[in-house]
């Protein structure tokens, strides 16, 4: 619909995909991947003829156009998280095809716009550890300096345009999704061997931010640009290169002062392979090399925008190795177990097999970050389906007693005890109060619902 002043209208006001749907999960919930949002927008103004003419929206009205959680009642939990830009960043849009299978057809959509119609991209970003709920988005723009115009409203006489974005889980790679190439003559001189290995995605994934080891190895005169995960034996030194795009890397930046090694010029490790998850074995008598596996963990950042996390494991006594993915840790940092009346204890449950009385478990997860602290987090699907309520005991493992269960939703029998002396509205009224206090759960902590019977 048309939303016009005295001198000033929007004539079209439409927000989409660049594909034209409204609605998609091409977003990786990792605060750094993107989807590209494309706005329409057709601005008129009043000629002095009185005719309504197009006209070019100013630099500040196009500026500022962005991309909003509509505020309604299924957007209230995941609101969080949300950024909208104006540019494009480095990573790659769309969704990783781990298994290099071709995609299923899909009808082409014909997006024909009227040529006096401005289109503008922005780009919506979640961040990583926040809700995977869908969320409905609209367009705003700030017209004439102060009029907040919105692409989408209840009242059908405005515009009514949205999109809905279900952000994605981030993939964990497996060691089947990387490729290995071991140089084994990177370097071979006289009692000095150097073995270069590169690792790469499969299916287009490929890594553009190496971040290095958390906690490499304290190892005396350290390369200028390694980090040491492993020493073994004195002669088997493992790590990563701190430059891995450079073209290639002199022995004195693995390490340092090594017995009978010129420093200038300093022997040449080649490299045949331009990716930047690449570590290097060394194997030459080295003064105190601590015998030691640090088992850190190694950050990249893939051409989605996630970060992994992977550890070096030696191999035959240090003199191979391989790469692991591993998950990053996760644990709850508050757990509680409430009733709807406030009180850890309640009577209101009658032994009749359906009669149930609810319980609230509030949780609050973190997760370990790239800089070894812990994040605040969210529950994923699968924890959150895998609270229960069991007996009080010791026993992790504990199963309820006999007669007892412990449902995930609710049934069709009412909450409470009858109170012979409340009418019925009274006791609905009650009810409702009752079970409208537990879903307030306070600092970041997530509700669970659970009902014993």
């Amino acid at each position: 619909m048309i939303r016009q002043s005295d001198n000033m209208r929007l004539a079209h006001f439409k927000v989409r995909f660049a594909d034209g749907t409204d609605s998609t999960d091409a977003l990786y919930a990792n605060g750094q991947h993107q989807v590209e949002v494309v706005v329409e927008v057709l601005k008129e103004v009043a000629s002095r003829t009185g005719n309504w003419v197009s006209a070019p929206l100013t630099d500040s009205e196009r500026a500022s156009i962005t991309i909003v959680p509509i505020p309604n009642t299924h957007n209230v939990h995941g609101a969080g998280g949300w950024s909208c830009d104006s540019d494009k960043n480095e990573y790659d849009p769309g969704l990783w095809n781990r298994t290099g299978e071709e995609p299923g057809e899909s009808l082409p959509r014909n997006i024909i716009i009227d040529p006096r119609i401005e289109v503008i991209s922005r780009y919506l970003r979640h961040e990583e550890n926040t809700s995977l709920e869908p969320m409905q988005f609209m367009a705003t723009i700030v017209l004439d300096g102060e009029n907040v115009t919105n692409s989408y409203s209840e009242y059908p006489t405005d515009f009514q345009s949205s999109i809905f974005v279900t952000p994605t889980l981030a993939p964990v790679l497996l060691s089947t999704d990387l490729q290995q190439t071991v140089d084994y003559y990177a370097l071979n001189v006289p009692n000095i061997d150097v073995d270069v290995y590169y690792w790469e995605g499969t299916n287009g994934l490929h890594f553009d931010d190496n971040y290095g080891l958390l906690d490499p190895l304290y190892v005396p005169d350290e390369g200028e640009m390694f980090q040491t995960a492993y020493g073994a034996s004195g002669v088997y030194k493992v790590g990563v290169f701190k430059n891995p795009r450079a073209a290639d890397w002199p022995l004195r930046s693995v390490h340092q002062n090594l017995p009978g090694v010129p420093s200038n010029p300093s022997p040449v490790i080649r490299r045949i392979n331009n990716s930047i998850m690449c570590a290097a074995r060394l194997y030459t008598t080295i003064p105190q090399l601590p015998h030691q596996d640090s088992k850190t963990k190694w950050f990249l950042r893939d051409n989605f925008g996630t970060l992994h996390a992977f550890k070096i494991v030696p191999q035959e006594d240090g003199n191979r190795l391989s790469v692991e993915p591993v998950k990053l840790a996760r644990r709850p940092d508050d757990l509680q177990i409430v009733l709807t009346n406030g009180q850890d204890s309640t009577n209101a449950l009658y032994a009749n097999g359906l009669h149930q009385c609810k319980v609230v478990i509030q949780v609050k997860v973190v997760q370990e970050g790239m800089d070894g602290n812990w994040e605040e987090s969210f529950l994923r699907a699968d924890e959150r389906a895998s609270a229960t309520v069991t007996l009080y005991s010791k026993n992790v493992n504990q199963a309820l007693p006999a007669g007892w269960s412990c449902d995930e939703s609710r049934n069709i029998y009412e909450i409470g005890l009858w109170d012979r002396n409340l009418e019925s509205g009274e006791f609905e009224k009650n009810e409702d109060q009752t079970t409208s206090q537990q879903t307030v759960a306070s600092g970041g902590m997530e509700t669970i619902d659970r009902y014993m019977r």
